[in-house]
């Protein structure tokens, strides 16, 4: 049983549970001396030294402690320096197993968004060098998994007669499709 004066923690670890996240939303976190203590919704507590967090070592101490958490746990806010970071990115730093999984998970994710391109454009019937203002060279790299720049999507979206939004609803239900 949870026990607290603040509701907002026990409503976050109990949501989490629902939505079987646990891991992934922060409960609670506090400052401890040069160090950042942010306890998930399995109740498990990671410290990260300010060291291994670049962008806050950069803020005074007083301004390390002014963050805020966000309603459902999803990430840490700090005003004074416009920064947030979310539970996976804070535990890929004191974590090299998780921090090997996540770099494994984007790997795939690359994968799947770079067959998906490809797909979209010859479903559009386009070669590769029909894209206006970008090498055939650079799209083979996406359609293998680099990330596009936006500038980039913006060229891919034009040459296959879409708003960027379109096509990358596009792309997210071919992404769909090959993953199902």
């Amino acid at each position: 049983m949870i026990f607290d004066s603040n509701l907002a923690e026990p409503k976050r670890i109990l949501a989490a549970w629902q939505t079987e996240t646990p891991e992934q939303l922060i409960a609670k976190a506090t400052v401890i001396e040069e160090s950042l203590l942010v306890t998930d919704c399995a109740l498990q507590t990671w410290e990260i030294p300010f060291q291994q967090l670049p962008i806050l070592a950069k803020l005074s101490p007083e301004n390390r402690a002014e963050f805020e958490i966000d309603e459902d746990g999803s990430y840490l806010y700090w005003p004074s320096g416009d920064i947030h970071l979310d539970m996976q990115a804070l535990r890929a730093i004191v974590d090299p197993k998780w921090q090997t999984r996540l770099q494994v998970e984007r790997a795939i994710y690359d994968q799947n968004f770079g067959e998906a391109v490809a797909a979209v454009r010859k479903a559009h019937h386009l070669k590769q060098t029909d894209i206006p203002g970008i090498s055939s060279r650079q799209i083979r790299r996406i359609e293998k998994g680099d990330r596009p720049k936006l500038e980039t999507l913006r060229k891919l979206s034009q040459a296959h007669g879409l708003t960027v939004n379109e096509y990358m609803e596009e792309i997210a239900a071919s992404v769909s499709r090959s993953t199902t």
